[in-house]
């Protein structure tokens, strides 16, 4: 979020951090059994979200590099992963066509459907009332994220 560094995903299961003025890289995150398809920043920094296609969500201390949380839920690879505005809760998209939020403060996650095959992308709008998910089954949905299945 302050432009000084990058993160990427990659195949062989890890999360690398680069900064972003040298090129040079920072720090490699370890702890998917598979390939990193989805990696972003918190809206403060603080922390890197992962979806991985071993159909895990992951969250890094961004200045320490550690695993914080591990969360489940997905039947398939996640594909996408999203904070909302005020990095509480995570949304992901998923192979298996499911959309997940997770409360960070609990450390749940609600699963909902909606799509026939899998979901590819996911973002929440800035001002935090929508979701928006778009799937390999040719539609956009938008989703009240006060109506979604978990206490917002």
């Amino acid at each position: 979020p302050d432009g000084r560094s990058i993160v990427s995903g990659s195949s062989d299961k890890t999360i690398k951090v680069w900064d972003a003025q040298t090129c040079s890289l920072k720090a490699t995150l370890m702890g998917h059994n598979d390939w990193v398809y989805s990696v972003v920043w918190s809206p403060d920094g603080r922390y890197i979200v992962s979806g991985s296609w071993d159909k895990t969500i992951r969250v890094w201390d961004a200045q320490t590099y550690s695993l914080k949380a591990t969360l489940t839920g997905h039947n398939d690879a996640v594909l996408s992963v999203v904070w909302s505005p005020d990095g509480r809760y995570i949304v992901s998209g998923s192979r298996d066509g499911t959309i997940m939020v997770s409360d960070l403060k609990i450390n749940q996650g609600a699963v909902f459907t909606g799509h026939n095959d899998a979901v590819e992308s996911v973002v929440w709008s800035p001002d935090g009332r929508y979701i928006v998910s778009g799937s390999a089954d040719a539609t956009v949905r938008v989703w009240d994220a006060k109506k979604i299945p978990v206490t917002l």
